[in-house]
């Protein structure tokens, strides 16, 4: 008898609940580290007027916004403002006190620049990239955008400058033909469910997007690689992590990774969040098996990846790019 298999809705929740966990625990520690300082308030404004009667002021008004900024943070559901993160950074000038602030103002900033996990951030981008803090540079919405991406890596220059009619008799040209007559011949029709991939992980067997998935290998084979199907991105320095439907790998490097929605999803949105998910997963200093294969060169290069969106029947080719702080994404062509 075959093992029993997850329906996608079963993990899908799971994963939910996974998540949900996890914010709950941050929130915790956050409310735990906020009274830690508001019980030493006290004490340091007695300490600061007593050895500091000239200064005391100035001191008691960052002791005030210290206040205000644990308060706020206890509330769940508190919206914050650019004041109100710019007091996550107020110090004393005594160092010796700014220890218990510094604990919960770094909790608070890891709640406040936490994504959701890229399937979730693809239905909720428009709040999300609200958020200046924790915004990708991917032109959703349009002011959201880093420099050209043609400028920041020469790879994605040159892929641009490739945008032209191959030689006919070519074998390349040939073979470009003939996975590009069989996209179009498959790539449009309804995937069921039933198509599964016994390769896949158990969870993905049961989803449209292994079948599409597997189409889309079945049309490519000769042109690229294939793709790692199921592929996950499991970062220690976010609180959520992702699936990507397809990725590529050059000596245990990602440098495609790749998203099968149908057309009602955001292919585009998901991938941009999973990049940055990617670039996670590169910088995490525990991944010691990307450490002894190039990572950090690769970081140093602003880690550029193709981003493969595939939206029902229209393929789209987008690139992205880390610049140290901010993860930069942006289409290479039209569908």
């Amino acid at each position: 008898m075959s093992p029993k298999r997850s329906h996608p809705s079963e993990a899908s929740s799971m994963s939910y609940h996974k998540r949900q966990k996890s914010l709950n625990i941050l929130f915790e520690q956050i409310v735990q580290a906020a009274d830690n300082v508001l019980n030493d308030i006290p004490k340091i404004q007695k300490t600061v007027e007593a050895m500091f009667p000239q200064n005391a002021n100035d001191l008691l008004d960052t002791l005030a916004c210290w206040n205000y900024s644990c308060d706020r943070a206890k509330d769940p559901g508190g919206n914050w403002t650019s004041r109100g993160r710019a007091i996550l950074d107020m110090r004393l000038q005594m160092i010796v006190y700014n220890e218990q602030y510094e604990s919960f103002s770094q909790l608070q900033k890891l709640k406040l620049s936490c994504l959701p996990a890229p399937s979730d951030f693809a239905q909720k981008w428009g709040q999300c990239q609200s958020n200046l803090d924790a915004r990708l540079l991917c032109l959703r919405p349009p002011d959201a955008r880093g420099l050209p991406l043609c400028t920041l890596h020469d790879i994605f220059r040159r892929y641009l400058a490739a945008q032209m009619p191959l030689p006919q008799a070519s074998e390349s040209a040939i073979k470009a033909m003939e996975a590009a007559a069989q996209l179009c011949a498959s790539m449009g029709r309804s995937f069921s469910t039933k198509d599964y991939d016994s390769n896949a992980v158990p969870q993905l067997r049961d989803l449209p997007e292994n079948a599409r998935t597997l189409t889309f290998d079945n049309c490519i084979c000769g042109i690229l690689d294939k793709f790692k199907r199921g592929y996950a991105l499991n970062p220690t320095t976010d609180l959520h992590h992702g699936t990507v439907d397809g990725a590529l790998l050059t000596e245990g490097i990602l440098i495609t990774l790749c998203e099968m929605k149908e057309e009602t999803s955001d292919a585009y949105m998901q991938a941009a969040r999973s990049y940055d998910l990617a670039v996670k997963v590169l910088r995490d200093r525990g991944a010691q098996a990307f450490l002894e294969q190039g990572a950090p060169m690769f970081l140093e290069q602003g880690a550029p990846m193709f981003l493969l969106c595939v939206i029902g029947p229209w393929l789209l080719v987008a690139g992205g790019f880390h610049d140290g702080k901010n993860v930069i994404v942006e289409p290479l062509g039209d569908v």
